[in-house]
């Protein structure tokens, strides 16, 4: 991909255009994409590493994000994992950029720019009232968010043990490093002028999970070239060989750093059913923490959650939880499971069916029996178009002809956006943890109709 003035083919129609974007906001037939849930975790590590919403001062104009970067095969891949999102990569001036240390690079730079969309609106939400950037907090961390900033923010260090990231100013501040990171011990280890960097100090956990990686990044991240330690701290996540260390992680929203985390200091190491905890040395709190296992707190959040659909931020946990015994403490969640991602991950993976059955029924049969089911509890999170074009062929039972002649476009228009949300469908189940819906991979089959010629 060079720039943006290459012709690009339109998902919808199929026809090549010089600038789609002029293309979608002209044409009756052809709308502008709507990122799929793999999309939105790219596009979201690339605004966590620095990436710019630009055009934010113009209302009358769409947005589109852009990122700088010396690794022309990291945007490559970007742009491949996005296609049609991304209009162009092009060198960039970089007289206009710094790095952390507040120097001009030396090396050249590239730039990636997204097509202007309706839907990067959402990024608005990234940016506080003094223009600062944030994450917001129902961000889904998801694993291509986090290969996504690590592709563009890792650094080499290899006189040092861990992996490193180089974040910009423009990143979002170290207490939201510690929230996406959370699991794997981030520790902010140096600020300057040009942004900060943060060493994840459980590396090795981190490349395995993350894996597989591109061609090109599979020797800086390769597992073995990291120390795996001996502990885990499950309060930051770390490893370590030693039985004291500087620990650093997030309470009550703050940034917390502990250099003395021996023990008969302020917290102490104990060993609680083989793993090691930090908990305070109190006898109260100690047996608090002991009694709450892992099962108990999953038992506790499913009786609590499940009925509700979402599971509330940090805050709005904690404020629920005060003065309640029968929910484990924000700490002792931290504990158990190292960051929010753990115990959400463990509630899905939670051997009971999932809320979207009624006790004791069986799953749909058919495919499209499925995605009935899946429409009538996910429809909702669909975009406008294709949850009615979705309702209209796959709940209703309307053929592709009928839809496309009802709302006056092709039918090879109305078919591609019941295929949309069929796939968003079966992504946001399979990211709710439905073992019984279908795959994006599996048939797609119609009710009484055949596929647009």
């Amino acid at each position: 991909m060079s720039d943006d003035t290459e012709k690009a083919t339109c998902p919808d129609c199929d026809e090549q255009y010089s600038h789609l974007g002029i293309h979608w906001a002209r044409s009756k037939d052809c709308e502008y994409p709507v990122p799929a849930l793999s999309d939105e975790a790219v596009l979201d590590g690339l605004m966590f590493v620095g990436g710019s919403l630009n055009n934010r001062q113009r209302p009358d104009a769409n947005c589109y994000l852009s990122t700088v970067h010396h690794n022309q095969d990291v945007l490559e891949w970007i742009a491949d994992e996005l296609d049609v999102l991304v209009a162009s990569i092009t060198e960039f001036d970089k007289t206009e950029s710094i790095d952390y240390h507040g120097r001009r690079p030396d090396r050249p730079l590239w730039e990636l720019r997204t097509r202007s969309l309706p839907a990067l609106d959402k990024y608005y939400g990234w940016y506080d009232r003094e223009d600062n950037r944030t994450v917001p907090e129902d961000v889904q961390v998801r694993p291509l968010l986090l290969k996504t900033a690590c592709l563009l923010a890792a650094r080499p260090m290899d006189d040092r043990p861990g992996m490193y990231l180089s974040l910009r100013r423009t990143s979002p501040p170290p207490v939201t490093v510690h929230r996406v990171f959370g699991g794997y011990g981030p520790r902010i280890i140096r600020n300057g002028e040009g942004g900060y960097v943060v060493r994840i100090q459980n590396s090795t956990d981190l490349c395995n999970d993350l894996a597989p990686w591109p061609h090109f990044a599979r020797d800086r991240f390769d597992a073995n070239r990291y120390d795996e330690g001996l502990v885990v701290c499950p309060r930051c996540g770390g490893r370590f060989r030693r039985r004291t260390h500087l620990c650093e992680y997030v309470e009550d929203g703050e940034v917390i750093r502990e250099e003395d985390a021996s023990p008969g200091g302020s917290r102490e190491i104990v060993e609680v059913e083989g793993m090691r905890a930090r908990v305070r040395t109190s006898d109260e709190e100690l047996v608090r923490y002991v009694s709450w296992t892992p099962e108990d707190c999953i038992t506790a959040l499913i009786n609590e959650y499940e009925s509700a659909g979402r599971f509330p931020t940090n805050p709005e946990y904690v404020r629920e939880q005060e003065g309640r015994d029968d929910l484990p403490s924000i700490s002792t969640l931290y504990a158990r499971f190292g960051d929010r991602d753990g115990w959400l991950a463990e509630m899905r993976s939670y051997p009971s069916e999932p809320s979207i059955l009624e006790a004791g029924e069986e799953p749909p049969e058919t495919i499209l029996e499925q995605e009935r089911r899946l429409y009538e509890y996910y429809g909702d999170r669909l975009p406008e178009k294709e949850q009615a074009d979705v309702k209209a062929v796959i709940v209703d039972g309307e053929t592709v002809p009928e839809r496309a002649s009802e709302r006056g476009i092709s039918r090879k228009v109305a078919y591609k956006n019941v295929r949309r949300g069929r796939e968003r469908l079966r992504e946001i189940a399979q990211d709710d943890g439905i073992e019984w819906a279908p795959r994006v991979d599996d048939d797609y089959p119609l009710p009484d109709t055949e596929l647009p010629e």
